[in-house]
Parts: C-alpha cells; sequence; structure tokens
C-alpha cells in the first residue's frame, strides 16, 4: 500500500525535475513470471527510483543491511519492498542473515506473481 503511494508520488516528482525519461527494454517484462532484474546503478539512489516508478509491477531491492539498523528506518524500508543484504564489513554475526535474505529472495520469486497489471506506454 504504501509502495503504491510512493510510487505515483515520486513518479510525479521525477517528471517534473527531470524533464524527459526514455525507459527502454519493457518488451522484456513478462507480467506472470517472476523476474530477476539487474542493474548497474553508478547514482545508487536515483536509478532504483526510476526503477521502482517505471517498471510496470512492484519490484523489490536488495539494500545495505546496516541502515536496517535504524529503528526508525527498518518499517520504511520494509514498507517499501527492500531486502537488507549484509556484507563481511558489518559483521561475521550478521552476515550470516544473509542466508534469511536468500530465503526471503527466493520466496518472493516464488510467490509473487503480478496480477491485475497492464502495460503502460511512457
Amino acid at each position: 500500500m504504501f509502495y503504491s503511494f510512493l510510487k505515483v508520488l515520486v513518479r510525479f516528482v521525477l517528471k517534473i525535475f527531470l524533464r524527459k525519461i526514455y525507459i527502454t527494454g519493457l518488451n522484456h517484462v513478462d507480467l506472470n513470471k517472476a523476474q530477476l532484474i539487474a542493474s548497474n546503478h553508478p547514482n545508487g539512489f536515483l536509478e532504483p527510483l526510476i526503477m521502482a516508478c517505471f517498471f510496470p509491477k512492484p519490484l523489490y531491492f536488495l539494500v545495505r543491511g546496516d541502515i536496517f539498523d535504524n529503528a526508525i528506518l527498518k518499517p520504511l524500508l520494509k514498507s517499501t519492498n527492500q531486502i537488507p543484504v549484509f556484507r563481511f564489513r558489518d559483521g561475521f554475526s550478521k552476515l550470516r542473515g544473509n542466508s534469511l535474505t536468500v530465503d526471503e529472495s527466493t520466496n518472493i520469486l516464488k510467490e509473487k506473481k503480478s496480477t491485475n497489471l497492464r502495460r503502460r506506454r511512457y
């Protein structure tokens, strides 16, 4: 619910500040299947926002696990489909938490089916 609200709001803001946004390759998106999307994003903030706002179905993102330590941010991150992934520098005990990340990611790919979605032209 919160993801959908933010998607509309951020899309509006992006269209104001970025006058021309070109999205290509949406013809490769199969709305009836789970897909894994890998992106190269030199700006770790703007590209995921654009992807989330203009992709024809909800996306889940793997993000740095250390930001989930913030008790205020954690519910916001979870409500916007973000999953923590821990690095070696986060500590060995947290690194073990990646097994939960893999399990959660696998379950999302298995269970999250897109329904009532339509293709749009941008």
